[in-house]
């Protein structure tokens, strides 16, 4: 399905309640390369009251409590078209994730005053974790028709990253674009 900008614009508008204890929203992105860290930080985060963003993935406040993630794969695609638009993280008090560590030295001229974290973890369990998220992007990716390299995604009309993104094309560029080698 493809993504429309004025949906995500529309559901990021409204500022979630901080949590008690929790006096103001302070932008933050963590640089951490295991999805597994990752997803248990944006969680936290998205507990506290922050707008979070995880890859190509948002969190809010699920209609009967807990949370429910919703695609906003703006600055995933900018990252694949390698343009680096650093808008998306406008809306966002915490990003994290993939392309996040790719753009680094771009957020941190941008946000100066931003804070910036890194998860550590055990070697051979971050290559299981990366292993899963991988298979998780390719599953991704062939279900809806974009399997294949990089370039035979990008030469299918249907899964093309242009004005309107697919989808499921945006994580699979992206962990490409990170962890091959040329």
């Amino acid at each position: 399905k493809d993504t429309d900008p004025s949906d995500i614009q529309a559901d990021i508008a409204l500022l979630p309640a901080l949590a008690e204890g929790v006096d103001a929203r302070v932008k933050t992105f963590s640089v951490g390369l295991d999805p597994t860290h990752e997803q248990t930080a944006a969680e936290w985060f998205e507990s506290l009251g922050y707008r979070t963003l995880t890859g190509d993935v948002k969190y809010v406040k699920g209609y009967w409590g807990g949370t429910r993630a919703e695609a906003d794969p703006r600055l995933g695609a900018s990252f694949c078209q390698g343009l680096t638009d650093l808008a998306p993280t406008q809306d966002y008090d915490f990003a994290n994730w993939l392309p996040v560590p790719n753009v680094l030295d771009e957020l941190a001229s941008t946000y100066p005053d931003a804070k910036f974290l890194l998860f550590e973890s055990e070697p051979g369990r971050w290559l299981d974790n990366v292993y899963i998220k991988a298979q998780e992007a390719a599953l991704r990716g062939a279900k809806c028709g974009c399997g294949g390299d990089v370039e035979d995604r990008v030469d299918s009309a249907k899964c093309r990253l242009g004005e309107s993104v697919h989808f499921c094309d945006v994580y699979p560029c992206v962990y490409e674009r990170t962890f091959t080698t040329s």
